[in-house]
């Protein structure tokens, strides 16, 4: 999803919801979502992600997500 860092908390409630969807369908098929291997990646240059992405208020609002501005390649 495509948003400026002004509309976090919206793209974030969105997710949210596009997770709930997503979770329920896996369910209705046996296969499990684990919540907490689940992330949130915000993704921009570095001046977008310093200046415009609240995180500590994103966190309090949503905290059972867990938000990141890093991405650890698995190999």
């Amino acid at each position: 999803m495509h948003s400026r860092p002004l509309d976090a908390v919206a793209a974030a409630s969105l997710m949210c919801l596009t997770v709930d969807v997503l979770s329920s369908w896996m369910a209705s098929n046996r296969l499990p979502l684990n919540p907490s291997k689940t992330q949130f990646s915000w993704l921009g240059g570095r001046r977008q992600l310093e200046g415009g992405i609240d995180l500590p208020q994103l966190a309090q609002i949503f905290p059972e997500i867990t938000f990141s501005l890093t991405v650890c390649v698995l190999e």
